[in-house]
């Protein structure tokens, strides 16, 4: 051993391993260490391999090679560690039975070899967690024993290199660990990260659907007391507001897929956006420009970078400038019949806006089709089939309504009952369609005749009623003399008309009479029964209440 004192070396050899890491070999670093800072002339360490043989984790030679301790040496030699690329070495019989001696009883051991090649060799127990793992064999030339100076201080760097080999092996650990778990974190990272973008898709999802539903709400509860012009526009009204917009109308589609019939726009856009609007007015669809886009490809449609669209055409002048636009179609039984388009949200449409607006329109056009089943259901409770006018339902609910007006403000109203003379007799000379006939022929001369206010109605097989507001029994009377004039006049030019056709007329008047329908009904019935005693073909005035005079026999 060198001359250096023996504690010093001891420290060199601590500091030099202390200095090690992970990525460096600590077995080829330990030989490295003992050949380079304590002058041994080989160093190796051994351990068992799992089928119980002796196997080296490392090997250090100088000059000149001993083989006497060594049944296979490596072909390089030197200070430094081996290369991988050259041969394992294989100890001899003596050393390889210190080795496995050394490993089995965790002592030093050590042999002194003699001529030819004089040196001694040692054994020395490399412990890990109170575990012989390992043994660093040491040799040295001379034929002198190992001194107990010497001994010390390579049982203090066996346990330094098992000490460094520990710690070693626990920051590998330890950096595997920490590899794993910076592994784990990420990908739990990804998964809340994952987790909390579909919580946020969905609380954004859930928050449009439930308003939605509650637009759907409002407006249902709109329906029985608005017309459908009305719930169109509200509809649109809570489409701008559901998704930023400025801009929105509703338009149907005809039959023939080649037509829009121009229906409804947004409250917005009529007050503060457009004046190009044309309700009931009908569009050739190969005229529209690209907003008309979703009709033509049968889906929702979003530009929002409308400017930059070649197919501009179809918007009239004093129409608002279009930035952004999205549009959908409403389909029923594989047709369109309708489209609901918003236009100039502050940022781009989004899948979101699509569906509220897809959602939207068909709520609109499920009311469109009630209030047309509405209408028409209404109509037929109360209009009459034959001649399309009013019926007697009709007629009571108006004539009540005006009666109580009249009472209210003081209006004069008037009710004239009206009855097709001879109607019997067309029907069994001429047959029922010629009786048909003269009751349409009767209604059409009638309703071309009337003001706006009045009321004309069937009330019965040849029995008709008309409503006058605010007209008393002189202006009324005008008014069915006019008509029956026109009846007496003939058919005129028209040869699918009836004959000449005449009428009976009682009109009876409040507030001549007592302000009750059933007496003025009553009192004009009364009349009616005058004018057809006195001979038919003239009007008899119901006289005021208190004359006894007119009431049926």
């Amino acid at each position: 051993m060198s001359a250096a004192h023996p504690a010093l070396r001891v420290i060199e050899v601590a500091q030099y391993l202390t200095g090690l890491t992970v990525a460096q070999d600590v077995w080829g670093e330990a030989s490295r260490a003992v050949i380079s800072l304590l002058d041994a002339d080989w160093c190796a360490v051994g351990a068992l391999d799992d089928a119980g043989a002796i196997w080296l984790h490392a090997w250090a030679f100088t000059e000149p090679v001993f083989a006497a301790d060594w049944s296979v040496v490596p072909t390089a030699v030197g200070p430094d560690p081996h290369p991988s690329a050259q041969p394992p070495p294989q100890p001899g019989p003596a050393l390889r039975h210190c080795i496995a001696e050394t490993l089995d009883s965790g002592f030093l051991g050590f042999y002194v070899r003699t001529d030819p090649d004089p040196g001694t060799v040692m054994c020395l127990p490399i412990t890990q967690e109170s575990r012989v793992t390992a043994v660093l064999a040491v040799g040295h030339r001379g034929g002198e024993p190992p001194s107990n100076e010497c001994l010390n201080v390579y049982l203090a760097v066996a346990g330094m290199v098992g000490t460094a080999a520990t710690r070693l092996a626990s920051e590998c650990e330890l950096r595997e660990h920490r590899r794993h778990l910076a592994a784990l974190v990420e990908e739990r990272t990804a998964a809340l990260r994952a987790t909390n973008r579909q919580l946020q898709r969905e609380v954004r999802e859930r928050k449009s659907n439930q308003a939605i539903l509650a637009a759907r709400l409002r407006l249902i509860a709109l329906a029985p007391s608005h017309g459908l012009t009305e719930l169109l526009r509200a509809t649109l009204d809570e489409v701008e507001a559901l998704t930023g917009s400025t801009i929105g109308f509703y338009h149907f589609i005809d039959a023939d897929q080649r037509t829009i019939s121009l229906q409804t726009w947004s409250t917005n856009t009529i007050q503060n956006m457009c004046q190009a609007v044309g309700e009931g007015q009908h569009y050739p669809l190969d005229q529209a420009g690209v907003w008309v886009d979703c009709v033509r490809q049968g889906r929702p449609i979003i530009h929002n970078d409308y400017a930059s669209l070649p197919q501009r055409r179809g918007l009239p002048p004093g129409h608002v400038t279009i930035v952004r636009q999205l549009t959908a179609p409403v389909l029923r039984d594989g047709r369109i019949v309708a489209i609901l388009g918003v236009g100039n949200k502050p940022r781009n449409y989004t899948v979101r806006d699509q569906g509220v607006v897809a959602a939207l329109a068909d709520l609109a056009w499920d009311t469109v089709e009630r209030k047309r089943l509405q209408d028409l259901l209404q109509h037929q409770a109360t209009t009459d089939e034959l001649t399309g006018l009013p019926n007697r339902r009709l007629f009571m609910e108006q004539a009540a309504q005006e009666l109580a007006r009249s009472l209210r403000y003081g209006y004069d109203c008037s009710i004239a009952m009206i009855d097709l003379d001879h109607f019997k007799e067309i029907n069994d000379v001429a047959g029922h369609a010629a009786g048909d006939q003269a009751l349409v022929t009767m209604a059409r001369a009638y309703q071309a005749s009337l003001r706006e206010t009045d009321l004309f109605a069937r009330v019965g097989g040849d029995e008709f009623a008309l409503l006058l507001p605010q007209t008393g029994p002189v202006s009324a009377r005008e008014v069915v003399e006019r008509l029956r004039a026109a009846l007496a006049a003939g058919p005129g030019e028209d040869p699918q008309a009836a004959p000449t056709l005449t009428i009976s007329v009682g009109i009876a008047s409040f507030p001549g009479v007592p302000g009750e329908l059933d007496a003025l009904l009553r009192c004009a019935d009364q009349a009616l029964y005058c004018a057809k005693a006195a001979g038919r073909n003239c009007v008899c005035i119901a006289p005021p209440a208190s004359n006894s005079s007119m009431r049926a026999p």
